[in-house]
């Protein structure tokens, strides 16, 4: 087996890298949903929007997930969905 060495710098490159590669894969995607196209969500059509589970989604919501209370209709905002998910 080879063992590489890096240093602190060359581990964040890669983390970066890594990270930038898993955000166009996930906007690629979106962009090739038709979910893609609302700019506000129901619980479920957010759970589909991300791509996560039920469960997963409830974390977020103890995690402050942010929602918009409507007419006693919880929303999520897909810009707010995005930013949270991509910083959790």
């Amino acid at each position: 087996m080879v063992e590489i060495i890096l240093n602190e710098n060359q581990k964040q490159e890669i983390a970066l890298q890594i990270r930038d590669l898993i955000n166009n894969e996930i906007s690629r995607i979106k962009d090739t949903s038709n979910i893609n196209n609302q700019e506000w969500f129901r619980k479920k059509e957010a759970i589909k929007y991300l791509r996560v589970s039920n469960v997963t989604f409830d974390k977020f919501r103890l995690a402050e997930l942010p929602s918009h209370e409507v007419a006693g209709i919880t929303l999520y905002n897909r810009h707010e969905l995005d930013e949270f998910y991509l910083n959790h």
